[in-house]
């Protein structure tokens, strides 16, 4: 049987997944736009248009992908 405090947490729980679940896409899209950002800055002074932006937009989605990846194993263990 379930406890009262146990039925009242749930839906602040799903909540907050929730909230997490949403932050992803963003997540991801400002990692690319940081990278493209800091290669774009890196081209300029360098003067090596355009690959350190494309190498940029490159790390930037890999980045943006282990932190995906991270936080939906995060979420499917339970943690916090």
């Amino acid at each position: 049987m379930e406890e009262d405090g146990d039925r009242k947490s749930r839906p602040v729980k799903r909540w907050a997944d929730t909230l997490r679940f949403s932050t992803l896409g963003l997540r991801l899209g400002l990692s690319v736009v940081i990278g493209a950002v800091g290669g774009y800055w890196l081209d300029g002074r360098f003067d090596t248009e355009p690959w350190l932006t494309g190498a940029g937009v490159v790390l930037g989605a890999a980045a943006g992908f282990v932190q995906l990846a991270r936080e939906l194993q995060r979420m499917d263990r339970g943690d916090e």
